[in-house]
């Protein structure tokens, strides 16, 4: 019976950081790391819903647009650093459209290279 608990426990957790792929409307607050690959924000109405998903305090630290998982903490400032290197990442519109959101209350990056993608 101790077995069984601990395995529930783990699978628990580990159904807890897994990696969750947003095919459907639904981004879960308790995700770690999105992935919206399939998405385009250029379409206004999933570019609100990440929006309103990022401002409503997600759990989540990545989110991944364009094949590069974003961090969310590190763009919020929640998590200061005073540089980030994004070059060559092959980063397309809809990683800048968040990272533009993002950055924007950010007071301790000093610098953000986006440079060659």
């Amino acid at each position: 019976n101790v077995d069984a608990n601990f395995e529930t426990a783990v699978r628990s957790a580990m159904d807890a950081k897994r990696n969750v792929l947003a095919d459907s409307e639904r981004l879960p607050l308790d995700a770690l790391v999105l992935d919206l690959r399939d998405w385009s924000l250029e379409e206004q109405n999933r570019r609100d819903k990440l929006l309103n998903w990022l401002q409503s305090g997600p759990a989540a630290t990545e989110v991944n647009l364009d094949g590069f998982g974003l961090p969310l903490k590190n763009l919020q400032g929640t998590n200061p650093v005073a540089s980030l290197d994004f070059s060559a990442k092959d980063l397309g519109l809809n990683s800048g459209i968040l990272i533009a959101s993002q950055i924007s209350k950010n007071t301790s990056l000093t610098l953000l290279d986006v440079s060659r993608n």
